[in-house]
């Protein structure tokens, strides 16, 4: 562990032990919204994949220290500029990986904790990867739909995420309303049941414009997620709920959680006693500005 990792650790363990993180939430609240992609054991060159052991982990630590609530709540409060309760966490997940239904589906079942399924609805059921899959010589094979149908059973809700995972940021018009509708219904024929959510592919703030939000919106959908950082708040906007990734310890996603060290549109930043201070750049780990 490099010198710089260490002290962060040590500043935050201490922070944390002295209940600094409780009482400054209770001061300012917001809520955290988490993004998984794939929750299995394989091996991952992309950082898309958690291990089940720190799924279980962060999960367990969620439960008892922090208040894990469905995104839908999450936009309720947002758009009826409710207060926000301190140490709020909503997770989902994006794509539509076989591992969401197969082995992060039981774990929360069991911790009895909602989840947000956002899927490419051209990829459920098929053989097709993703992209950045195809060069990788592990599988990660996709959901079918009677495994979404499923998931939507037991009381997860299911959201769009395009049609074919496309940066709609760079599309014309017409492709953006096709790959945004035709998810939207097929989904719906699928499950026999309205869905209220979108999350952009890729979630790049360069993935997303006026042109985008506006299709979004006369879509019909009620809210749509990005995936770039940043917290939720009462004066946010419900159709750009801003998420955050995942990082690779337990340690390092509460130092996210609890807005201590965050990533947010490709920089690390550290906040501390009202002080926000950039410390690093690219991806979503501290370990690479470590």
């Amino acid at each position: 562990m490099s010198a710089r990792r260490t002290v962060l650790y040590s500043m935050y363990g201490l922070l944390r032990s002295l209940g600094y993180f409780v009482l400054r939430d209770r001061m300012a609240p917001y809520a955290t919204v988490l993004t998984f992609h794939r929750v299995n054991d394989k091996e991952d060159e992309n950082g898309l994949t958690v291990h089940p052991r720190l799924f279980e982990e962060l999960l367990d630590v969620l439960v008892r220290e922090y208040r894990i609530v469905p995104l839908a709540l999450v936009r309720e409060m947002v758009l009826k500029a409710e207060p926000i309760p301190p140490r709020t966490v909503a997770i989902t997940f994006d794509d539509g990986y076989l591992d969401n239904f197969a082995v992060a589906a039981p774990v929360l079942r069991e911790r009895n904790i909602p989840a947000t399924f956002f899927i490419s609805s051209g990829y459920i059921g098929t053989m097709r990867k993703f992209p950045w899959d195809v060069p990788k010589s592990v599988s990660h094979p996709i959901m079918t739909w009677d495994q979404v149908r499923q998931l939507a059973v037991e009381g997860f809700e299911i959201g769009a995420h395009s049609v074919n995972h496309v940066n709609l940021g760079a599309c014309s018009p017409d492709v953006i309303r096709k790959e945004v509708t035709d998810s939207k219904r097929h989904i719906e024929d699928q499950l026999g049941a309205t869905i209220s959510g979108f999350a952009y592919p890729f979630g790049w703030k360069q993935s997303m414009n006026e042109t985008t939000a506006l299709i979004v919106r006369e879509s019909g959908f009620a809210y749509c997620c990005s995936n770039y950082g940043g917290k939720v708040k009462n004066q946010s906007d419900v159709f750009n709920i801003q998420r955050t990734g995942v990082y690779p310890t337990t340690t390092e996603m509460l130092m996210e959680i609890d807005n201590f060290m965050t990533h947010y549109n490709g920089v690390m930043r550290m906040h501390l006693l009202g002080v926000t201070v950039p410390v690093g750049s690219s991806g979503n780990q501290l370990e690479d500005r470590a």
